[in-house]
């Protein structure tokens, strides 16, 4: 299986199609004035899958701080993939805690397996670097 796309954004909508319609995507930074915070923020993934891939698969987002740290984790994501030319197009919202200001890694892991990092910078207001 291949990852081909993950990204953060602050609001997105998948339509039965399969169209995405996406608003902050790339989303990379929260701000705020107070620490913890929560981020809300949307994951999307975009996996394909090679012959003989068919069956279930669990995902798992886990967030790390700079440390290794996990301060967040939202496991339990499964799909059930029937046939090797079908992808697996995934948005789900997700409240990251954030316990201070600092870098944080956003994984992506199917079967255990990680398939795919983002970094994401929370930094307090009266620091903040503009979009």
């Amino acid at each position: 299986m291949r990852l081909s796309t993950l990204m953060l954004a602050r609001n997105a909508v998948i339509e039965p199609d399969g169209l995405f319609h996406l608003n902050g995507a790339g989303a990379n930074r929260v701000v705020s004035s107070s620490y913890p915070t929560i981020a809300r923020l949307f994951v999307i993934a975009f996996l394909a899958f090679d012959p003989g891939e068919e069956g279930a698969h669990a995902a798992a987002i886990t967030c790390y701080d700079d440390d290794g740290k996990v301060v967040s984790s939202v496991p339990g994501l499964h799909a059930e993939i029937k046939d090797s030319m079908q992808a697996w197009r995934l948005s789900i919202l997700v409240d990251f805690l954030i316990p201070r200001p600092g870098n944080y890694r956003i994984e992506f892991r199917v079967d255990g397996k990680s398939l795919g990092w983002l970094s994401l910078l929370a930094a307090a207001a009266e620091n903040a670097v503009p979009s």
